[in-house]
């Protein structure tokens, strides 16, 4: 009885192990900081990231400290757009995200 416990916890340790090792990553992210001409930090700025081939968008807000972080993002190509009242808006495109990977800007 005692062996036939001690099979069945490991086949059940087992079988988790590698339901746990098959987890992939399929996304990436897209990060940054936004500063002026002076390399003062920006908060309040509006981050949006479009994805090219879907078009589909997500929109942020920089922080107090100006920085922002789009997580979990399909691979692909990027454009991404910052605007904010009295400012010029900038836009960032040709950004290719692979999976797994993580871009500064």
């Amino acid at each position: 009885m005692f062996k036939r416990i001690v099979l069945l916890t490991a086949t059940c340790v087992l079988i988790g192990a590698t339901a746990w090792a098959q987890t992939q990553i399929t996304t990436g992210v897209i990060q940054g900081q936004v500063f002026d001409q002076t390399e003062a930090v920006l908060p309040g700025v509006t981050v949006d990231v479009r994805h090219v081939e879907t078009n589909l968008t997500r929109m942020l807000v920089t922080n107090e400290e100006g920085r922002f972080a789009a997580l979990a993002l399909q691979p692909g190509n990027y454009v991404v757009t910052f605007t904010l009242s009295g400012f010029a808006t900038l836009i960032q495109d040709g950004i290719v995200l692979t999976v797994g990977q993580a871009i500064d800007l």
